[in-house]
């Protein structure tokens, strides 16, 4: 593999990635194409180096292989000397080491040492990595680490927990007051998406050819892929739909015609709403945008999100257009996984997808975006939405967060680049 004279540190940042992952000599062959390319990164192979001396079973060998190396330069040694002041002296042999804090790496390595999941986003959004590692690095979604956990949780009867928005026999949450269960296939499938699990492998297509022939709504048995009654469900429904090469046009057609007077939706219109809600709005202009992204899109769909757009943005992406108060002080904390919620992260969030220039009304949510930066860089997980999961993805709210870190920090990039 060439490496073009521009993308050495994106090489050895993928070769960090590698060697993380379990891939070392990959990983090595990547930085070493990085060294030939221009000067050498030698921040980055430092850090690779030291990653390789926790793979190699923590030997004292490989500690002070990394030592050599962090002393090739004032700067890297500046920058690694807690962990060596940490995993210095070495203990005896059999010991084992302390796992290096947080605070003595940077962010974007934090976010590397991570599962394929978030790896993959990373080094496409954040460190512009060749598309070829990229690629590889999303294959592996499906074969380890949280997205094959899902897979395997599948059901024989193609549904993941029984049903498709709740597990079966899972009538009694609410009064239980033990929050909404997040096993179903609707949740599951979500979480599938967001990992960025590739669609077109054989084992995604199996997976979701099961859910299209057997998993069936739970309002009036409807086939999943042709959605239900609620807009929020279908606004879902459309973004999977569309993700898993799969017909949701009619689905499409229905939220079309189900939009309201303000240019939002709301689900509950069946009961008599005439005004929108921010959560099914944002669940509805994901699935518009996503249709629209995969099949050009009509000029009635355009327009429509167009005008969901505008609903938002009247509003701040967070403030009544009457008062201007803030409808929910929770949405201005930051959750993942969103599930069916709103926040301004996920507007925000939204809106970089959509790949405009940011208009100025959502400068209020940007600078709320940056002041919750912590001094080391990285995002806490501040709202998670109670209700039994598969398994954590996170250490917990209060705790430094990879996915919210990832997402704002492309939000800003996304921002602050548009600005210049």
């Amino acid at each position: 593999m060439r490496v073009g004279r521009s993308q050495p540190l994106a090489h050895a940042r993928a070769g960090l990635a590698w060697v993380w992952g379990g891939n070392r000599d990959f990983g090595l062959s990547l930085l070493k194409d990085a060294q030939r390319a221009g000067r050498p990164p030698w921040r980055v192979y430092a850090a690779i180096e030291y990653a390789k001396a926790l793979f190699d079973h923590r030997s004292p060998e490989a500690l002070e292989e990394a030592e050599q190396l962090l002393n090739k330069t004032n700067e890297v040694v500046d920058r690694y000397q807690g962990w060596l002041e940490e995993l210095l002296p070495r203990p005896e042999a059999g010991a084992s080491h302390q796992r290096v804090r947080l605070s003595r790496v940077t962010v974007l390595d934090w976010l590397l040492d991570s599962d394929a999941a978030v790896r993959w986003q990373v080094l496409r959004d954040l460190v512009h990595t060749p598309a070829e590692v990229v690629a590889a690095e999303r294959a592996r979604v499906a074969t380890e680490g949280w997205g094959a956990r899902l897979l395997a949780l599948q059901g024989e009867d193609g549904q993941w927990a029984g049903g498709a928005c709740f597990p079966a026999r899972s009538f009694n949450w609410r009064d239980e007051n033990q929050g909404q269960p997040w096993t179903a296939t609707l949740p599951t499938l979500q979480l599938l998406h967001d990992f960025g699990v590739d669609p077109c492998s054989d084992r995604l297509r199996r997976a979701v050819a099961l859910v299209r022939d057997h998993c069936r709504w739970e309002h009036a048995g409807q086939p999943f892929f042709s959605g239900e009654v609620e807009p929020c469900i279908n606004g879902r429904t459309v973004r999977l739909g569309t993700y898993f090469d799969q017909d949701v046009d009619g689905v499409v057609a229905r939220l079309l015609g189900e939009q309201l007077e303000d240019g939002g939706w709301n689900c509950e219109v069946e009961n008599g709403s005439v005004r929108a809600s921010f959560a099914t709005t944002i669940n509805v202009l994901e699935g518009l945008l996503a249709h629209e992204r995969a099949t050009g899109g009509s000029a009635e769909s355009i327009s429509a999100r167009r005008r969901g757009e505008e609903y938002l943005l009247e509003r701040k992406l967070v403030r009544r257009k009457s008062t201007d108060e803030v409808v929910d002080p929770a949405w201005l904390q930051f959750s993942f996984p969103t599930r069916w919620h709103y926040d301004v992260l996920r507007a925000l969030e939204y809106f970089r997808s959509v790949g405009d220039v940011p208009d100025s009304r959502m400068d209020e949510a940007i600078d709320l975006l940056r002041s919750k930066r912590q001094p080391d860089g990285t995002w806490l997980l501040e709202n998670t939405h109670p209700g039994k999961v598969h398994f954590a993805l996170e250490d917990g709210d209060g705790r430094p967060s990879r996915w919210n870190t990832l997402r704002a920090l492309r939000v800003l990039s996304w921002y602050e680049q548009s600005a210049t």
